[in-house]
C-alpha cells in the first residue's frame, strides 16, 4: 500500500513539472526560443552605435 502511495505521489509531482511550461509571449522583451522569426520587438538585433563618418 506504501509503495502505491509513493508511486501515485511521484507520478502527479512529475505531471505537474511536465504540465506546467509557459508559452512564449511577443512584447514581453524576451526573445524566447521560436521568437526569432515572428518577433521583431522581442528579437530585434542590435545596431552598433560606433559608426564612422567620412
Amino acid at each position: 500500500m506504501k509503495k502505491a502511495v509513493v508511486l501515485i505521489g511521484l507520478l502527479l509531482t512529475l505531471f505537474l513539472f511536465l504540465g506546467c511550461t509557459q508559452s512564449s509571449i511577443c512584447g514581453d522583451s524576451i526573445c524566447s526560443l521560436g521568437e526569432e522569426n515572428t518577433c521583431p520587438t522581442d528579437c530585434a538585433t542590435s545596431i552598433n552605435g560606433d559608426i564612422k563618418r567620412y
